[in-house]
């Protein structure tokens, strides 16, 4: 890549840092809805493929820990269809969002569902937990920790800015996260516990974080039949 011609030197296409810092300053002004379509789009086509082969291979045992698991991921993609769906119809008015949104709710409700489902299934048969060393659990741990506190804090905001479709992609979002972190703490108890505990200790902590998610699918269903208690109507 190195030439030189006539004192003029010709260097490698190396990224600067102040092409970097640019790169980065773009993406910050990228407005937060962009950004949200963006990511929900493409983790939307990811359920639905992670679906489609789990759902394959576990249809020939219906009740099999594989089809339970797609199923989940089937409904959390289907929840994403719905906020754009949601998005294209109703823009940003919520009187007209509140449809849109209990349809998310029981989308909620059924996700929620297939996960306790799952974690019976990790409790009643002998699944094992993958095998990681230390440095990879703690990583599944800070990442699985970080995407639910984000999901946390988008529900808060699009509380506060009164964005109804938004809030119902946001606990989708939380389910997700769930059951990352509830992975990622399986793995974790059976690295320092063994198999057993491993799956013991993430089998009740998931049951609990799944009721907890089925209690929010539930919410959504109720407060979406009175938008108006705590949604500004637009229009």
């Amino acid at each position: 890549f190195f030439r030189e011609s006539r004192g003029n030197a010709f260097c490698p296409r190396i990224l600067k840092n102040k092409d970097m810092a640019g790169l980065w300053q773009k993406l910050k002004a990228v407005p937060d809805e962009i950004k949200v379509r963006f990511t929900s789009g493409l983790t939307m086509l990811y359920n639905f493929a992670n679906a489609a082969i789990k759902i394959f291979f576990g249809s020939f045992s219906v009740l099999g820990p594989a089809f339970i698991s797609g199923m989940f991921s089937l409904c959390v993609g289907t929840g994403k269809g719905i906020y754009f769906r949601g998005r294209k119809m109703c823009g940003y008015e919520s009187a007209r969002e509140a449809a849109y949104f209990r349809a998310m709710g029981v989308t909620l409700v059924f996700a929620s569902a297939f996960f306790l489902a799952y974690m019976v299934a990790q409790l009643m048969s002998d699944m094992r937990p993958g095998r990681h060393g230390v440095l990879t659990c703690a990583v599944m741990v800070v990442v699985s920790l970080t995407e639910l506190a984000f999901s946390v804090t988008g529900i808060a905001e699009a509380r506060r800015e009164f964005d109804m479709l938004d809030e119902g992609l946001k606990f989708i979002n939380l389910i997700s996260s769930v059951n990352a972190v509830v992975t990622a703490e399986t793995v974790v108890m059976a690295l320092l516990f063994g198999h057993a505990g491993g799956v013991a200790a993430g089998g009740f902590f998931g049951l609990g974080l799944g009721m907890m998610s089925l209690a929010a699918g539930v919410y959504i269903i109720v407060r979406a039949s009175h938008p108006l208690c705590g949604f500004r109507t637009i229009g």
